[in-house]
C-alpha cells in the first residue's frame, strides 16, 4: 500500500505527543527522567524524524535537518498543505525559521480538517448540541474522560472543555463564507501559543531589492560585492476571543437545540469579532489588523473633492499603490453605503456621451462586483461612505494568520440561578499580521507600494 505522507506527519506527531506525556508526568511528580524515560523519549524522537523524512520525501521535498528538542520539531512540523519559502539566514536557526502553512487554494484549503488533519473524533456524544448541554450541567461522566484524553494531548482545557474534533470543524467552518480575511489569507496551525513565520526586509527598489538580496552583470574574473541578505522573522502570539451570552433554561428544559440557539450565536460573534480585529485590529491582545499594519497606504483625496463621493481618480490612484505582484491577487473591501458611488461611477468617452463604468460593468454587461478585474467584498467592517477607510485595497497573500485548532467551552445552569437563566462562554486563540514591515519604494526613489492600500476621509 502506497504511503500518505499525511497520515505519516500524524503519527510523527504522535510520537512527539507521547514524548511530551513523559514530559508532564516527571514534571508532576517532580523528579528528573529515569534511564528508561530517557531512552524512550531518544527513541520516540528518533522515529519521529524518521517518519517526517519520509513525508518530506514522498511530497518531493528535501528532508529537514532537524535540531533542538520537542519544542523545536513542533514549531517546524506545523500541519500544512502548501510549501512557502524555505529561507534560513547566515548564521540563523533554520528550525526557528522554516515554517509551513496555506499559502492559496480557496475556502477548501482552509477547513479545519485539512489544516489540522482532524481525525473528527466527537468525544462520545452524539452531536454538538448534545456536547453542549454537557458543558452547561457539567454533570456528565463524560466530561471528565474527555478532559483527561484531552489534557494528555498538549490541549490545555483549563478555560473549559474542549470542543471535539468533528464539533470544532463545524464551528471553524461554518463561518469562511461571511469572513472578509481568513478565506483569504495565509493560515498557519498553531500547535503551541507562539508561531515564528519567515519574511524579508522590504527594502526600497533604488538601492537593493528583495529584501536585501541583489544581483550583478559581471565580467569574467571580476569580483562580487556581498550584501546581507534581510531575512527577518514576525511572530505570532495566539491571543484569546472570548464570547459570553445568557438564555433561558427553557431552552434546554423544553428540548429546544441549544446548538442552534446558543451555539450557532456564539460561532458567529466569535468569528465576527475575529474578522474585525484583522481588519481594524490594534495589536494589543489581538491581532494588528491591516489599517495599522506598518506598511499601510492612506491614499489622499482629489483637490476639491466633494465630501462623501467617490472619484475615479480614487480608484485608479489606490491602484497604482498597489504592489505590482499583488495586483493579480488583491480584493477590494468596501463599506455597503459606497456602493451606489462606485455603481454610477464612470468616465465619458468620445464626443457621443457613451461611459465607461469602473466597478463592474452595467446590467446587461457582466461581471458586477469587480473594479480594474479584482474582486469587491462587501463588508460592515469596513467605514461609512467619506470616512478614512471605506474602500480598502490589499493582497491577501500578504497578511498571516495563526490558529489554535482547540475551541473551550464553559456553562454554567446556577451562575444566573435568580433569573432561571443558563450561562455559556466560548473561547478561540489566534493571531494575525501584515508580513510588510514597511511601503515598498520602487526603483525610481519616488513611488511608494504595498499591499494594504485605503481612500483618505473625503469629509
Amino acid at each position: 500500500m502506497k504511503e500518505d505522507s499525511r497520515d505519516l506527519r500524524r503519527q510523527a506527531d504522535q510520537k512527539l505527543g507521547e514524548a511530551e506525556q513523559i514530559i508532564n508526568r516527571a514534571k508532576q511528580e517532580k523528579r528528573n527522567f529515569t534511564d528508561s524515560e530517557n531512552r524512550e523519549m531518544d527513541a520516540l524522537v528518533a522515529e519521529h524524524d524518521a517518519l517526517m523524512d519520509r513525508a518530506d520525501r514522498i511530497d518531493g521535498r528535501d528532508p529537514h535537518k532537524w535540531v533542538g528538542g520537542i519544542a523545536e520539531r513542533r514549531s517546524v512540523g506545523e500541519q500544512s498543505l502548501n510549501d512557502p519559502p524555505k529561507m534560513t539566514p547566515s548564521g540563523g536557526n533554520r528550525s526557528a525559521i522554516t515554517q509551513r502553512g496555506v499559502y492559496s487554494g480557496g475556502r477548501e484549503e482552509r477547513k479545519f480538517e485539512r489544516m489540522f488533519g482532524s481525525k473528527g473524533r466527537n468525544g462520545g456524544w452524539a452531536s454538538f448540541d448534545d456536547f453542549l448541554r454537557s458543558v452547561v450541567s457539567g454533570n456528565d461522566t463524560r466530561l471528565g474522560e474527555w478532559q483527561r484524553r484531552t489534557m494528555q494531548e498538549g490541549i490545555d482545557s483549563s478555560g473549559g472543555f474542549a470542543v471535539p474534533e468533528q464539533w470544532a470543524s463545524e464551528v471553524w467552518n461554518e463561518s469562511l463564507e461571511s469572513e472578509v480575511v481568513r478565506p483569504l489569507a495565509r493560515i498557519y496551525s498553531m500547535k503551541t501559543d507562539t508561531l515564528h513565520v519567515p519574511a524579508l526586509e522590504i527594502g526600497d527598489h533604488s538601492a537593493d531589492r528583495h529584501g536585501g538580496v541583489v544581483s550583478y552583470w559581471k565580467g569574467e574574473g571580476s569580483s562580487l560585492t556581498e550584501k546581507q541578505p534581510g531575512f527577518r522573522e514576525v511572530k505570532l502570539t495566539a491571543h484569546k476571543l472570548t464570547a459570553y451570552g445568557r438564555a433561558s433554561s427553557e431552552i434546554l428544559n423544553d428540548g429546544l437545540s441549544f446548538g442552534e440557539v446558543i451555539g450557532r450565536s456564539f460561532i458567529e460573534e466569535l468569528h465576527w469579532n475575529m474578522d474585525l480585529a484583522f481588519i481594524r485590529g490594534d495589536g494589543a491582545g489581538k491581532p494588528l489588523g491591516l489599517l495599522e499594519s506598518a506598511c499601510a497606504i492612506e491614499q489622499a483625496k482629489e483637490g476639491g473633492q466633494t465630501a462623501s463621493t467617490v472619484d475615479p481618480a480614487n480608484i485608479f490612484k489606490m491602484w497604482s499603490r498597489m504592489h505590482p505582484a499583488g495586483a493579480k491577487r488583491a480584493v477590494w473591501i468596501v463599506h455597503p453605503s459606497v456602493l451606489p458611488e462606485l455603481y454610477g461611477m464612470g468616465l465619458a468617452v468620445g464626443t457621443g456621451g457613451s461611459a465607461v463604468f469602473i466597478a463592474g460593468g452595467t446590467i446587461a454587461n457582466q461581471p458586477h462586483n469587480t473594479m480594474m478585474g479584482r474582486p469587491i467584498v462587501v463588508s460592515e467592517k469596513a467605514s461609512y461612505l467619506g470616512s478614512a477607510a471605506d474602500i480598502i485595497l490589499f493582497d491577501p497573500q500578504s497578511y498571516a494568520i495563526g490558529m489554535r485548532a482547540e475551541i473551550q467551552l464553559a456553562g454554567s445552569e446556577h451562575t444566573h440561578f435568580s433569573t432561571d437563566e443558563v450561562a455559556i462562554r466560548g473561547i478561540v486563540r489566534v493571531d494575525g499580521q501584515c508580513l510588510w514591515n514597511e511601503a515598498l519604494t520602487l526603483r525610481d526613489g519616488t513611488h511608494t507600494v504595498s499591499p494594504i492600500v485605503y481612500l483618505a476621509a473625503r469629509s
